[in-house]
């Protein structure tokens, strides 16, 4: 990758891992086994840092008495929601066991053979007249038991089809998140964190047909979150950029306000990211309040909403605020 910039590299990457999660989501869903798979997905998992992924996989590879992890000092709660995964997913019914009261069969036992290993499993043969009763009851519970391990496969199997398919959506929110904000989207909604997770979500309802009035709603509430989250002035402020004076009653004055505060202590650069701000709070809102009536508000309105209280939050972030509230709590 020599002589890509960072940006350029974060999309190759992006790329390889979405193309990989695809390739490997179409085999699965053809049928291809289980082993043959495991280990790439793992590799990929391994390459997004998703560590309780990858020693999950592991733990599939070799079975649970072949497994330990990487790191023996992790986190016991860490080990705990990998084993758990693995039990959810591995529970069998003792063959010999009966149905409970309510007809449902006890799941009590855990097969911690390697998946490669319960994949060779093979049902009994039939059997074949003359039979005696014992050989009957040892049938039927290997069948059990077969059926069993086919039905945990099945579950491993939607478990890695739910994780590929997730890569690939996260994948689609950060190319259409990055095409919307520019390049530094990522870091500014990472700042940001909870605080700007309608703003997030705004960004996902502007690509479905129809939900673009639910996006400037969601750019709308973002900035009211912020406000009533980042504020905690006085109720009565004036503007040092206007010297109007105004009660702050709602969230946007309050992030109104905030903003004015930022602006008193920043550079001559950070003024003007504050002022454009501020600008773009009053619009973002305006057409936020608009889209209560979906029929009155167009897509290029919505979209418009969502960049704007974009720009409130970055402005923000450029301030270093979201850092500086991370700290105080």
């Amino acid at each position: 990758m020599k002589g890509l910039e960072g940006s350029d590299v974060a999309s190759v990457e992006l790329a390889r891992e979405a193309n990989e999660a695809s390739a490997l989501l179409s085999e699965l869903e053809k049928g291809t086994a289980l082993s043959a798979l495991l280990p790439a997905i793992r590799r990929l998992a391994e390459s997004r840092n998703d560590f309780e992924v990858t020693e999950w996989l592991r733990l599939e590879i070799l079975g649970y008495d072949g497994w330990q992890m990487t790191d023996p000092k992790l986190d016991t709660a860490v080990r705990a929601r990998i084993v758990d995964r693995y039990i959810r997913l591995h529970q069998i019914a003792d063959p010999a066991a009966d149905f409970d009261r309510y007809r449902v069969l006890r799941r009590s036992l855990l097969a911690a053979a390697p998946v490669a290993e319960l994949e060779r499993s093979a049902p009994p043969a039939e059997l074949t007249r003359p039979v005696v009763h014992n050989e009957v009851v040892i049938w039927d519970m290997r069948s059990k038991a077969h059926n069993e391990n086919r039905l945990l496969l099945v579950r491993v199997r939607e478990e890695l089809d739910e994780y590929l398919s997730s890569i690939l959506a996260s994948i689609q929110r950060f190319q259409a998140t990055r095409r919307l904000f520019g390049e530094n989207a990522i870091m500014v909604l990472a700042a940001g964190g909870d605080l700007l997770s309608e703003l997030e979500g705004a960004v996902a309802e502007l690509a479905r047909p129809g939900r673009h009035a639910s996006a400037a709603i969601g750019a709308r509430t973002a900035l009211l979150t912020m406000g009533r989250e980042l504020y905690d002035g006085a109720t009565v402020h004036t503007s040092p950029i206007t010297g109007k004076t105004f009660r702050v009653v709602s969230e946007k004055h309050m992030l109104h306000a905030y903003l004015d505060g930022l602006w008193s202590r920043g550079d001559a650069t950070q003024r003007a990211l504050i002022e454009t701000a501020i600008q773009d709070l009053d619009l973002a809102y305006q057409l936020g309040s608009k889209a209560k009536n979906p029929l009155v508000l167009s897509l290029a309105e919505a979209e418009l909403a969502v960049r704007k209280a974009y720009s409130v939050a970055s402005a923000i972030a450029l301030s270093g605020a979201f850092s500086a509230r991370a700290k105080r709590s």
